[in-house]
């Protein structure tokens, strides 16, 4: 590559500064490199403003030191397009997110890269290949998704480098059992590489896929290769058989007191895997447990909520509840907006405008920091979506907008669901007429509207009712779900947002009257859950980015969905009645039926990001966490033409199958 000097500019900060080639729309900032190496002096420095990207593409940038990239804000985003970074130190992102294109990588000589961002997005079919690193992951909120893979071709490429994952506490008040999940795409090891996760935390296993084929994260072995696990170690979950994909031969080495686990079997066709047990701890230590499908335990919380939504933070740590405001209820309560611990304790609360105003849509930022929260349209002035700051003891508004003074918009005073996109930067939210989809940016001081998408259903005699909004976890799809009953009008809508522009991807229609009430999607965005407003059977989809194919559909009624984090695990919810079934890609299986002892029915149930817990808040009459059963792990393995070689004096396999095929 052809080197060059880069022209310094001294900031206001005094700190220096690059200048960036071309800017786009306000922003977004892309410097092309153009096959160029640019070697950083230690006064040099890329800063990102809050609300800001900033891409380096086509290119090489040495010396990467402490603050040469600098994240100012947790809406600040680093985009990495077929560009490779080398650390001269130890380097950490202290915020914000980032998302890799094309071939990039970071490089050095057994330096680290840490990340305390709470998003990585590594893009449909990039790799984000590590030499000679100890990548290092600090989420904030002690993420589960601590690696998005866009599709089954984007890959975590570890070359001769460690990968390392560290809850650290913040400011956390409970601990977490939260264990990294990688779903879809493909980890690849290539010569010596480790994972190993330890904290001063509790800590889970690095867990690949929920035990569905199409949401596998296949693990790769490149010919000649080791991969050694410590510590918290390794929980296999792939679905197919086949997801361990080794070049001819290679080595698994389980250190002393680490995890290893595999849950459905795996085949070793025709490889060679050399499996170093450097303890007896290995088979009969500790013994590792994931959710099976039932509740053990359930609490009741006697609260006059109504509730209209809840929101639980990625850390399980806080649950917020929005809640309908009536003065003449001898419970009513002005302070409509409610957050409560992990343990339903309640901590505070805050009122939606002025005096009894009923808040209807929330959603915790990804980061944990914001609560977005959409309702009547109130106040003076008037607005009908706010931004409130949570320090985990008091709650603040920090922003807020009318939809209602969009020139366009012939909305009514209230405005229904809002979400969060996956990374932070953006806000969907719908009007309280259901006739315009808005999308806004965000930069941790204030909303800006970016675009409106309008609802071709929409019409003044008979409006069409949209009920739930869904970011698919690469932020690129949302799922639009309403009820109208006009023959030709489709119900559940997939919009492709790029953050400029929101256009229809695809669409469903079976029948007259197939309102849809709710849609969900799954871990990875393969799979979505349509519930109908009629209450009838529910469906499961298929995604391919294109299209929608029906895979499955639920034989009994159910207004509401959800899916497990970790498993292949489905809630279903009906008047007070809570079912979990098993889901394999093609077929449902029941596999529990509870009850919740209400009568009014579950009002937006969250499932804790641990598989550990669910809350709700009723309709009317109270709230209630139940509490998730899990089982040990029984591991698998399979051999088919392959050998196995146990390289261990003393090895105990304990409650583990092996099989000769």
């Amino acid at each position: 590559m052809k080197k060059f000097k880069l022209k310094i500019h001294t900031s206001l900060l005094i700190i220096t500064t690059l200048f960036i080639d071309s800017f786009l729309n306000a922003g977004t900032i892309v410097y092309d490199l153009a096959g160029r190496v640019l070697d950083l002096t230690p006064t040099q420095s890329i800063y990102i403003p809050e609300g800001d990207s900033y891409t380096i593409k086509n290119g090489q940038v040495n010396n990467i030191r402490a603050n040469n990239i600098i994240m100012h804000h947790s809406t600040s985003q680093l985009i990495l397009e077929n560009a490779k970074l080398y650390l001269s130190s130890d380097y950490t992102m202290t915020q914000g997110s980032m998302i890799v294109k094309g071939n990039s990588l970071i490089g050095s000589n057994n330096n680290k890269f840490t990340t305390q961002g709470h998003y990585i997005l590594i893009d449909d079919g990039a790799t984000f290949k590590f030499n000679n690193t100890t990548f290092v992951m600090q989420p904030p909120q002690k993420n589960i998704k601590l690696v998005t893979f866009s599709n089954s071709l984007s890959s975590l490429y570890l070359l001769n480098s460690t990968l390392k994952v560290d809850y650290i506490n913040y400011n956390s008040t409970t601990s977490s059992d939260n264990g990294p999940l990688f779903v879809g795409g493909k980890l690849i090891i290539d010569g010596n590489c480790t994972i190993d996760n330890a904290s001063t935390n509790t800590m889970n296993a690095l867990q690949l896929g929920v035990s569905l084929s199409a949401e596998d994260c296949v693990l790769q072995i490149k010919n000649n290769s080791k991969l050694n696990i410590n510590n918290a170690g390794l929980i296999i979950n792939n679905g197919d058989p086949n997801s361990l994909n080794i070049s001819t031969e290679a080595t698994i080495n389980v250190n002393a007191n680490a995890n290893f686990e595999i849950i459905n079997s795996l085949d070793l066709n025709n490889y060679f895997l050399n499996l170093d047990l450097t303890s007896t701890n290995f088979f009969n230590g500790k013994t590792l447990s994931l959710f099976n499908g039932k509740i053990s335990s359930k609490q009741y919380f006697s609260e006059y909520s109504y509730a209209l939504d809840n929101a639980l933070t990625s850390s399980n740590e806080y649950y917020a509840l929005v809640k309908y405001a009536s003065a003449d209820h001898p419970d009513g309560n002005p302070n409509t907006v409610r957050i409560y611990n992990k343990n339903m304790d309640y901590i505070t609360s805050g009122t939606y405008g002025d005096g009894y105003v009923t808040s209807i849509g929330a959603d915790w930022s990804p980061d944990g920091k914001y609560l977005a929260v959409s309702g009547e349209n109130a106040g003076s002035p008037k607005k009908n979506v706010r931004i409130y700051t949570f320090n985990g003891t008091l709650l603040s508004e920090l922003c807020s907008v009318s939809t209602v003074t969009d020139a366009t918009s012939t909305s009514p005073e209230s405005n229904y669901n809002i979400r969060w996109s996956p990374d932070g930067r953006y806000i969907a939210t719908e009007s309280g007429d259901h006739q315009w989809l808005r999308f806004y940016s965000f930069d941790g001081a204030e909303l800006n509207l970016i675009t409106s998408f309008e609802n071709d259903a929409w019409n003044t005699t008979n409006p069409a009712y949209y009920n739930t909004l869904d970011w698919t976890p690469n932020g690129k799809y949302l799922a639009w779900a309403n009820g109208f009953e006009t023959p030709g009008v489709y119900p559940l809508k997939i919009l492709y947002f790029d953050g400029t522009t929101a256009t229809q991807r695809t669409s469903t229609y079976d029948s007259v009257g197939a309102k849809c009430y709710s849609a969900q999607w799954s871990s990875t965005g393969k799979y979505l859950i349509r519930a109908r407003l009629d209450y009838s059977q529910g469906l499961i989809y298929y995604f391919d980015g294109e299209s929608l194919s029906l895979v499955t559909t639920f034989t009994e009624q159910y207004e509401r969905y959800d899916w497990s984090f970790k498993t292949n695990y489905i809630f279903a919810s009906y008047g007070a009645t809570l079912n979990i079934f098993r889901f394999n890609g093609e077929t449902l299986t029941p596999i529990s039926y509870d009850n919740l002892d209400g009568t009014e029915g579950l009002a937006h149930f969250k499932i804790s990001h641990d598989d550990t817990f669910l809350v709700t808040g009723f309709s009317i009459y109270g709230r209630y966490k139940a509490l998730l059963s899990s089982t040990d792990i029984a591991s698998k393995l399979s051999l088919q033409n392959a050998t196995l070689n146990l390289n261990s004096n003393n090895t105990t396999l304990y409650n583990k199958i092996l099989k000769s095929l």
